[in-house]
């Protein structure tokens, strides 16, 4: 895949640069940055899974024990 790149000029103007193509260096600067991003969205989405389970842990301890004391509670009453 080549990328081309060129700019318009007017009354005599020189270019500030004219490539075709990116230059192996380019390439590979351009894939590591591409690859942080990836891990750090991976991060990300694993952070926020991490703690959506350590929200609904919680709220199922909290379901636990408030199903115990109904049971108490429907036990002293009969």
């Amino acid at each position: 895949m080549t990328t081309k790149a060129s700019v318009c000029l007017s009354d005599g103007q020189m270019p500030f640069f004219h490539r075709k193509g990116f230059a192996m260096e380019d390439k590979k600067n351009l894939i590591q940055v591409a690859n942080r991003i990836q891990e750090s969205l991976m991060k990300l989405k694993n952070n926020r899974y991490l703690e959506l389970m350590k929200r609904l842990t919680g709220f199922a301890g909290k379901l636990q024990e408030l199903t115990a004391e109904s049971r108490k509670m429907g036990i002293s009453l009969v």
